[in-house]
């Protein structure tokens, strides 16, 4: 749509302004032609202008304005608010300045810390902490708080821990800068980072509130107070003992307190042993106090389990120890890892006991002991002077017996050994060379001797090793050792007889014995334990169909008979080791009856089966038994017995 469309006739007539523009612009009618027929030049006319000394202006402005217009009232009233909101903000803003003079504001207070960067554990730290105060009032009551970091000792007094500390500082006027110096003796891992937390509390003028300033101070502890130095191989064979010392020195100038250590170990180490015993399990050792430049050694022993080439690490801290009565380290002065590389066995040599491998061997008791050796070069070099030494212990071996092949026995050291002066192959041991030696022995009789052989067992510690070339951190002599241990069964004795005219039970009846009359028995069971105790201990038996169980029995054990199996049970329990020997043998005795037929006439029949004594023993962990022969009328124990007693004879 047009303007014109938009605007009223009125709106549409041309203003003055307009009407004067047309008018200056406006063309001279075209040139008259002159009486001669020419064309005329332009008409100028004059005109003249009034040059009063006031303006006439022409009301040439229409009477309303237009509606756009109509706004410009609410603008020029929110630029008038803005001017006022202006001077209404710098008078705020002036007052809050003056006004604020008296405000305290933390950013207004600096703490300027001056020290060292780093620090050897165990070593002084002096600081000295500068507090700035930049405000316009006092500080009040101002109090310097500074927490140190776990371990940190007082100077002068080692014994005594130093948490924190705090000093009155007292009320700290407007610029003022006030001084303080702190000392204390650092402790903690080499190479690490400890933050001393300083903080300023203090109170203003009309306020009970307290007001903290913190600031964190870092600094580095360049060294440890205590070295470690550990003396242990890089590489060992699998199964192997190995020895490892830890020596703990003191680098502190003041002596150390409480000093511990504590060895966390890889999987596959089996603890044997150390010097000194540890204060705690395996693991943690309490060394006391330590003088200036003293040192302590720690040696620790055990087995390696592992793969061939697989790498084991223990870890061995050094500190102080907890006070808390924990098993660990209070405070942290050093960590120190050791890495020991498993190889296969350099010389391998493996013990075959009647042709078991397993590490132990249980033997039955007066079984004969034969031993084959298996050895091999593991080496990718050759070995020289090779040697195998067997070491036996034990009171169960019979000295006299041990037969050696290509070897010597020293009974003075109860050694069994090849060198290369009895067995020429150990002079030069090619790699992958291998070879088998063995020996054998009896052991001694656990009965009929005067002294009893308790959990009788033998240990046989072997140990080959031989020369190769110096590797470096591997030694030029090489030894490889393991075990075996031979444990033997307890010994059992036991036996079954029965007696009609003697013993703790009266009997009835003829002898010899009559066909379809009863004749009565008394039945005895001897039981002998040599050597280990023994448990859940019984003797079984069985009566004949022809034999009746007559219920009579000796006091003080435990005997049963079941009538549908005709089984007799004898419960022991538990027997000890040496029954029969060094105390009295356990006996049970009780009575049957024999009633025979006529087709048994001529006949020497049996009055219980035979007996089997069974139990466990608690030595070897195994089931062991025994058995005895069956029983018949023929009395050989009994004093009134005669020949011929044994037959049955006809009514």
């Amino acid at each position: 749509m047009d303007n014109k469309d938009r605007f009223s006739p009125e709106e549409n007539k041309p203003s003055s302004l307009e009407a004067l523009k047309k008018r200056l612009y406006r063309k001279i009618n075209p040139l008259k032609q002159s009486g001669d027929g020419q064309r005329g030049a332009h008409e100028l006319h004059e005109k003249k202008y009034d040059v009063s000394g006031t303006w006439k202006e022409e009301n040439t402005m229409p009477q309303e304005l237009p509606k756009e217009y109509l706004g410009f009232g609410w603008i020029k009233w929110f630029f008038i608010g803005s001017i006022v909101f202006f001077f209404v903000a710098l008078v705020v803003a002036a007052f809050v300045f003056f006004r604020g003079s008296n405000v305290v504001s933390p950013d207004n207070i600096v703490i300027d810390v001056s020290g060292p960067v780093s620090i050897g554990g165990g070593e002084e730290l002096a600081l000295q902490i500068s507090v700035h105060n930049n405000n316009n009032v006092a500080l009040e009551l101002s109090d310097l708080l500074i927490e140190y970091p776990s371990g940190t000792r007082a100077v002068g007094n080692l014994e005594k821990e130093l948490p924190r500390i705090r000093k009155s500082l007292g009320n700290i006027s407007a610029g003022q800068t006030v001084n303080e110096v702190v000392r204390a003796v650092l402790f903690g891992q080499e190479q690490s980072v400890e933050q001393i937390k300083i903080s300023l509390e203090y109170r203003v003028e009309g306020s009970n509130a307290i007001f903290v300033k913190d600031k964190t101070y870092e600094i580095a502890l360049s060294s440890s107070p205590v070295s470690v130095s550990i003396s242990a191989l890089k590489e060992v064979s699998v199964n192997q003992e190995m020895s490892m010392a830890i020596k703990v020195d003191s680098r502190s100038n003041t002596a150390l307190q409480n000093l511990a250590v504590q060895i966390e170990y890889p999987s596959g180490f089996e603890f044997s042993g150390a010097t000194p015993s540890p204060a705690s399990g395996q693991t943690l050792w309490l060394l006391g106090d330590v003088p200036e430049n003293g040192s302590r050694t720690i040696t620790v022993t055990g087995i390696m389990r592992g793969q061939d080439s697989e790498k084991k690490v223990f870890r061995i801290a050094v500190g102080t120890a907890n006070t808390s009565g924990q098993q660990a380290l209070g405070v942290m002065y050093s960590t120190t890892f050791q890495e020991i590389t498993l190889r296969r066995p350099f010389m391998s040599a493996e013990m075959a006991v009647n042709g078991s491998t397993n590490e132990e061997y249980i033997a039955h008791a007066g079984e004969d002991v034969r031993v084959e050796i298996s050895w091999v070069n593991n080496l990718p070099v050759r070995v020289t002077d090779g040697s195998i030494e067997v070491t036996l212990s034990g009171d169960i071996v019979d000295e006299s017996t041990i037969s050696v092949e290509k070897g010597n026995y020293d009974s003075s050291r109860n050694t069994i050994s090849w060198d290369k002066r009895s067995y020429p192959a150990f002079g030069v041991i090619e790699s992958g060379k291998e070879g088998r030696l063995q020996f054998s022995f009896k052991p001694k009789s656990l009965f009929g001797t005067d002294k009893i052989i308790y959990n009788p067992e033998v240990s046989m510690a072997l140990t080959i090793g031989g020369n190769r070339t110096s590797e470096s951190d591997v030694p030029t002599k090489i030894t490889t050792s393991s075990t075996r241990v031979i444990k033997f069964s307890s010994g059992l004795q036991m036996t079954s007889r029965a007696t009609h005219f003697v013993g703790p039970l009266s009997n009835a009846g003829s002898l010899p014995p009559v066909a379809e009359k009863e004749t009565t028995y008394t039945v005895v069971w001897t039981v002998l334990n040599s050597s280990n105790n023994l448990s859940s201990a019984e003797v079984r038996a069985t009566l004949p169909s022809y034999v009746r169980w007559k219920g009579m029995t000796t006091p003080g054990e435990n005997i049963s008979f079941d009538p549908a199996s005709g089984e007799v049970l004898w419960s022991l329990g538990k027997v000890d080791a040496g029954v029969g020997f060094s105390s009295k043998a356990r006996e049970v005795a009780f009575q049957v009856g024999l009633f025979p037929s006529v087709n048994q006439v001529g006949q020497t029949p049996d009055i219980l089966s035979e007996a089997a004594f069974s139990a466990n023993d608690d030595f070897t962990f195994v089931p062991v038994g025994i058995t005895a022969r069956p029983v018949s009328t023929r009395l050989s124990t009994d004093p009134g017995f005669k020949s011929g007693d044994e037959v049955v004879v006809a009514k």
